[in-house]
């Protein structure tokens, strides 16, 4: 993922145009559509510089992905400060998101993001208030962007964890009957084959030809074994 926001687009046809948009898969391997923020730069296009300020900052969204949040709503305006960026932050905040150079536990502790937002539940205190090294937060200039605390790698990958539970949820929720019986019939194939090397050496030990046909017929009919026709793409 782009870890700048480009530079605004010229009157230049095509210029930058194709950079706007990126369709990459995210941290769960579904696909993600982004467009980049672009950010006022200083300069002529040969010779550019970013202009001071913020125009977009990356956070962590509750399906755990690093995605930019536009603070301002023009690529000159540079102060994310003003009613539109303090409430994309405030948005931001009530869904839990937080930026790699934040430490979460720190964010509870101060108010800025709620305690029922977190999914790594060992980063929350008990009822009774206990300090733990997984839910203490960490020392301010300990982490940054580069390198961020483990609390917020802990809480990323929970959230990833839990997006791709959900997602595989909704899979199996939409698998056609036709596509669960070939699946099992998938499944079968591969306890019959187990099943059937051991049988296989088993015999073979014995030199009992006649044995090890009446144990692979066996097998297969308590598998209750056909070929496996693979579902139509009706």
């Amino acid at each position: 993922m782009e870890r700048e926001a480009i530079f605004w687009t010229s009157t230049t046809p095509g210029y930058n145009d194709r950079d706007r948009i990126r369709v990459s898969a995210d941290e769960n391997g579904m696909q993600r559509v982004e467009r980049i923020p672009q950010r006022g730069h200083l300069g002529d296009p040969d010779d550019r510089r970013p202009a001071p300020g913020v125009r977009a900052v990356v956070m962590v969204d509750h399906y755990g992905n690093s995605k930019f949040v536009a603070l301002t709503n023009g690529a000159a305006h540079l102060d994310p400060n003003t009613p539109y960026g303090q409430h994309m932050m405030a948005m931001a905040r009530f869904w839990g998101w937080y930026k790699l150079d934040e430490c979460p536990c720190a964010l509870i502790a101060v108010g800025q993001i709620h305690e029922s937002r977190i999914v790594d539940r060992d980063l929350v205190r008990g009822p009774d208030g206990e300090s733990t090294p997984k839910n203490t937060p960490c020392q301010p200039g300990t982490y940054s962007e580069a390198h961020p605390c483990q609390h917020v790698r802990a809480e990323k990958k929970a959230r990833m964890d839990r997006n791709a539970r959900l997602e595989q949820a909704k899979e199996d929720q939409y698998k056609t009957e036709e596509r669960k019986r070939f699946e099992t019939q998938q499944t079968n194939h591969g306890e019959l084959m187990a099943k059937l090397t051991e049988a296989i050496a088993t015999t073979a030990a014995n030199n009992n030809s006649g044995e090890l046909i009446k144990s692979l017929i066996a097998e297969m009919r308590a598998l209750g074994m056909g070929q496996p026709q693979a579902p139509s793409r009706k």
